[in-house]
């Protein structure tokens, strides 16, 4: 009977020891866990916090003249050879007919992002019959306009030091005081790729590069973890290591 009982005491002993031991491993991992969690919604946080004003984005609105003599002028329409960019120089033009000179007119011409050609091509790679017509659209502004928008320049500085110049500057609030100058849900930035234009910078490859990456981890993980798993509950020997 003794002999029970001080087995009972030696195996209760034992298991409240196993109990501490499961109890701090569980404490340890819960903590880890909260603390990446922590460190990670902060990252969430400061990039919502800095990069928020990413979410919209800065358009003009120009009627745009899409004439056969620039986009057909041997009378097929080649998209990847058409003269987007003239329609736009085109419609910048006879929207700010001031613009007299070859430096007022490449001032004018980077108040509208690149990205503005591309629309008129898409637009007629969707639809050709709308060759010879003429389009009024909401095309991007360039990213010094955007960031004039969003206060994040200055105009009352020396024009010398900063990327608008005066004319630039009165051409914008002139659209702006017309309605033809807004902000919009930034949707480009996440269906377009990297770029060099700011305006048309997207996360689509980094978004879609980390889900390829997530892919490949859970494909090796998941087997190698239940493989482990199922080895050290059944065929593992059982000693301080396991």
């Amino acid at each position: 009977m003794a002999g029970r009982k001080k087995t009972r005491r030696k195996v209760e002993a034992s298991l409240a020891r196993r109990r501490r031991r499961e109890f701090l491993f569980r404490g340890t991992g819960m903590l880890a866990t909260g603390i990446g969690v922590l460190f990670l919604a902060m990252v969430f946080v400061s990039l919502v916090a800095e990069g928020a004003s990413a979410f919209r984005q800065t358009y003009i609105q120009f009627e745009f003249e899409l004439d056969p003599g620039r986009l057909a002028p041997d009378g097929d329409l080649d998209l990847a050879f058409a003269d987007f960019e003239g329609v736009v120089r085109d419609a910048m033009q006879k929207r700010f007919p001031d613009a007299v000179g070859r430096p007022a007119r490449r001032e004018l011409n980077r108040i509208v992002s690149l990205g503005a050609s591309f629309q008129l091509r898409d637009l007629l790679a969707a639809d050709p019959s709308l060759l010879g017509t003429v389009q009024t659209l909401w095309v991007p502004a360039s990213s010094n306009v955007d960031m004039l928008i969003k206060g994040n320049i200055d105009p009352d500085v020396d024009e010398a030091l900063r990327p608008l110049t005066d004319r630039q500057i009165g051409w914008v609030r002139s659209l702006e005081k017309n309605g033809e100058l807004r902000r919009s849900f930034n949707t480009a930035l996440f269906t377009n790729g990297d770029s060099r234009e700011p305006e048309l910078a997207g996360i689509r490859g980094a978004v879609m590069g980390s889900v390829y990456m997530l892919a490949v981890t859970l494909m090796l993980s998941f087997p190698i973890g239940v493989a482990a798993a199922i080895y050290l509950e059944e065929f593992a020997p059982r000693n301080r290591w396991s």
